[in-house]
């Protein structure tokens, strides 16, 4: 994010999907440390 905020990028959409196809303790490890961020930047103006 160093890099976006500095550039006047705004974040306006951020999610961590949900794990999929996984169940038990490895969906919980998935949960505490998710494999994808979701992030949409746009720059006003």
């Amino acid at each position: 994010m160093d890099a976006f905020l500095p550039a006047g990028l705004c974040l306006t959409h951020f999610s961590e999907p949900a794990p999929q196809g996984v169940t038990g303790d490895k969906a919980d490890r998935h949960r505490r440390v998710p494999n994808f961020l979701i992030m949409e930047w746009h720059k006003p103006g």
